[in-house]
């Protein structure tokens, strides 16, 4: 029964959570659009490269909240509210010194700004320094207010999260439209956003409250010997937490120091439509995550290999179908949209992002079960030389390449470690089998991936860029990526496993519907 549960649950998180990315999406081109059209490329560089500077200053959280996450598995488990409100009660204490420490090395960096933005983009150092500012405000005060949210992954229960943001993501676009249409004024738009992120936390903290009143019920925190454990595993994730940030959060730093922040802005575009996919993409993660800790606490080797096996299947399917469908369309969108060719990347480094894309998201399943797992102590090193190998192969390249080589040296890092260096380790220490089987099915799926890449691109190039035709191209990309996997994989165990499961979870969908109307009929 409680397996069952957790799928149903699993299903309802990736229901929202696709509807909210979806939404995500168009109200982000809209807000994209205003923001071009009122401010210009220049702002909008601005406004993706201290995005990012943003996230590198929030390395200070060193992975806690995944920690915390999977401390807390157990006890909401076992209905232990004691034991979670304890944990709840630190986790807040550790953000608050977290959020101290971001605000201190945020002010530090202030009187180097100049050396990380391009002096080509024509805006002041003071307003420069303003928009910072109010980005770092909003990074510190989110990390005061979100520790309880961790309550509602470890019940399954990201969904409503994802209602919770609905309501911010309507609030605050409107109010971003209002602003840039009425009076564009890039100061208001980001204090705008700054208070209606900090009110969606707090109705959101008043309904943690409510929904679990058992975490005000003690001031209590865990045990100095719990408080000493969980340190001692963020003390195993810094590098990899380290590693991790660097690799996914420098292009734009590098970018804009090596070939100018204006540039930042144009490759932000690009970057726009793969995070509106991977904000699909992450739904789905987190729909499953909490299930594999799960599995993590109570699975044998077998199982967890069964549902690795999964896993990869769905997400290598996901890789091929989003990175084919960008590839074939990102400069067919980007016209239709911005009708300005100025904004248009050079195909090379188009196929470089499409490839990273693919390899990032085939790859997921690695993290997911190095998360839920705890193989940090072996994984930090890892990406620590990812890390480096990304930094410098970005900065070589980028002078021989331009926005290429920059992409080029993610996919030099991932390739050289994750791909590579991780698996054995997770096989070994999770499935206690040699990983062998693992790259022979990465080997196959690719290749399948490659030959639906093949076919695709020589369809899609028979059509012109007109919107009819990016949702023609969009489908070819589908029906072809579809019908070669169903075909190279549906004598599988794993794909087998898949249609059994959506069958399950439809069962109980429509199951539940008729119980609930036949009460309805006896009332």
């Amino acid at each position: 029964m409680a397996n069952e549960n957790r799928k149903i649950k699993s299903a309802k998180n990736a229901v929202f959570g696709v509807v909210y990315q979806v939404v995500n999406l168009i109200l982000s081109f809209v807000c994209r659009t205003f923001l071009i059209k009122k401010l210009g490329s220049e702002i909008l560089g601005i406004n993706s490269l201290y995005g990012n500077i943003l996230t590198l200053l929030s390395l200070a959280e060193l992975g806690i909240s995944n920690i915390m996450l999977i401390k807390i598995y157990k006890p909401v488990a076992e209905d232990d509210t004691e034991k979670v409100a304890q944990y709840i009660n630190f986790y807040k204490r550790v953000y608050n010194i977290i959020a101290l420490v971001i605000f201190v090395v945020g002010m530090v960096l202030v009187p180097f700004l100049h050396l990380i933005v391009s002096n080509d983009i024509g805006i002041s150092n003071k307003d420069l320094i303003i928009y910072y500012l109010i980005f770092l405000l909003n990074t510190v005060v989110s990390y005061l207010i979100v520790y309880k949210q961790a309550v509602l992954n470890a019940n399954q229960k990201f969904y409503v999260i994802k209602i919770f943001n609905f309501v911010n993501l309507i609030v605050q676009s409107a109010l971003r439209i209002v602003v840039l249409f009425v009076f564009p004024n890039y100061k208001l738009y980001l204090i705008l956003d700054c208070v209606v992120t900090l009110v969606t936390n707090i109705i959101l903290n008043i309904y943690i409250d409510k929904k679990y009143p058992y975490l005000r019920s003690t001031k209590a925190m865990i045990t100095k010997e719990e408080q000493k454990e969980v340190m001692t595993n963020v003390k195993d994730t810094f590098l990899y937490k380290l590693g991790g940030v660097l690799i996914g959060n420098t292009d734009s730093i590098i970018i804009s120091v090596v070939l100018g922040t204006t540039l930042v802005g144009y490759m932000s575009n690009y970057n726009l439509v793969i995070t509106a996919v991977n904000g699909i993409i992450s739904i789905i993660i987190s729909a499953i995550y909490a299930s594999v800790g799960n599995l993590a606490v109570s699975g044998s080797p077998e199982q967890s290999n069964k549902v690795f096996n999964v896993t990869l299947g769905i997400f290598h399917y996901m890789a091929a179908f989003c990175a084919i469908t960008m590839f074939c369309t990102f400069n067919n969108f980007i016209t239709i949209w911005l009708k300005d060719p100025q904004y248009i990347l050079g195909l090379d480094t188009v196929i470089a992002i499409c490839c990273n894309f693919y390899l990032m998201t085939a790859i997921t399943p690695i993290y997911i079960f190095r998360e839920n797992y705890s193989l940090f102590k072996k994984a930090k090193y890892y990406f620590l030389i990812a890390a480096l190998v990304n930094l410098v192969s970005s900065i070589v390249l980028a002078k021989f390449l331009g926005l290429t080589g920059v992409v080029l040296g993610t996919i030099l890092c991932r390739l050289t470690t994750v791909v590579i260096l991780e698996p054995p380790y997770l096989y070994k220490t999770v499935f206690k089998k040699s990983s062998k089987s693992y790259f022979l099915r990465q080997l196959v799926m690719m290749i399948v991936s490659a030959a639906a890449a093949a076919i695709c691109i020589m369809v899609c190039n028979l059509f012109s860029y007109t919107v009819l035709n990016f949702f023609i191209k969009a489908l070819i990309c589908f029906a072809v990526v579809t019908i070669l996997f169903v075909f190279a994989f549906f004598t599988t165990p794993e794909f087998k496993y898949i249609i059994n499961m959506i069958k399950e979870i439809f069962r109980k969908l429509f199951s539940k519907r008729k119980t609930n109307e036949a009460e309805e009929v006896k009332k």
